[in-house]
């Protein structure tokens, strides 16, 4: 889902979006992790970037957990945003 500035939540359908995943990073522990994303929906394009690489988790199932950014465009104007980011399952 979009949600806008104001609040406003758009629902969007899953075919919709476009994700690919364009850095990955090796954590100490050795394991693979995709941290750096292109994600477009529309007239919306985003460059989601952690705010910092190493949030590697030691938990019992592997983790990367941690604040991300997004930066890029929808209709011609910038847009911006912070989130969360969690991925579990990469390679050993």
């Amino acid at each position: 889902m979009l949600v806008a500035a104001d609040g406003t939540v758009q629902g969007v359908e899953t075919d919709a979006a476009e994700v690919a995943t364009t850095r990955a990073w090796r954590a100490g522990s050795g394991r693979v992790w995709p941290l750096d994303w292109t994600v477009r929906l529309g007239d919306l394009e985003l460059a989601i970037t952690p705010v910092m690489d190493d949030q590697e988790h030691g938990f019992a199932m592997p983790l990367w957990s941690g604040l991300v950014r997004a930066e890029g465009r929808r209709g011609g104007q910038p847009a911006t945003g912070l989130g969360t980011l969690q991925l579990t399952g990469h390679g050993d």
